[in-house]
């Protein structure tokens, strides 16, 4: 266990996990990009920061690090959260309860952008065939088009699946079934 202020406490082992979508390929954002397939290079490991990017400012260090995968049209984070550390947690928990109501989106780094000038259905956009992300972050609205968290696990929820696992392992076997 460690104790953080104000007696939180916070066991680290199976805590901090979560998977998110962050950006969706081939569409207009809100910023009017198009981030095109094959632009994310998903070869290197991405910051989490705090809400709303909190890590670019001076003194907030990332509070997790996570890796990128393509799947289909969506860009997806597979992030551990630090949850040795205050912040790591707190973003954490806001992020787990916020996907409880359906609530929270996810925003990213754009670095190292290949853009071109583009028009579609008489809307000027910038498509972007190449963007190294840095850094990945919880926020309330995000540019790109169906961000979301998919799952924030803790060693809670995969305690109570166990549990739930063993329940029903047991009734099988009290019921003749195995």
């Amino acid at each position: 266990m460690i104790a953080f202020k104000k007696g939180r406490t916070s066991s680290i082992e199976g805590e901090g996990i979560v998977t998110a979508v962050i950006c969706t390929l081939g569409v207009v954002d809100r910023d009017l990009d198009v981030v095109e397939p094959g632009a994310i290079d998903e070869r290197f490991p991405v910051a989490i920061s705090t809400w709303n990017h909190g890590s670019w400012e001076v003194g907030q260090p990332p509070i997790g690090t996570g890796r990128l995968s393509v799947v289909g049209a969506e860009v997806i984070v597979t992030a551990q959260f630090f949850m040795e550390t205050q912040a790591g947690a707190e973003t954490f928990h806001a992020v787990r309860e916020m996907h409880k109501v359906g609530l929270g989106e996810w925003s990213w780094s754009l670095q190292d952008m290949v853009r071109t000038p583009d028009r579609i259905n008489g809307q000027a956009v910038s498509r972007i065939s190449s963007v190294r992300v840095r850094e990945v972050s919880p926020v309330m609205a995000a540019a790109s088009i169906g961000t979301r968290t998919v799952n924030a696990k803790d060693s809670e929820v995969e305690r109570s699946i166990a549990q739930e696992h063993s329940r029903t392992e047991r009734l099988i076997r009290e019921l003749g079934c195995r």
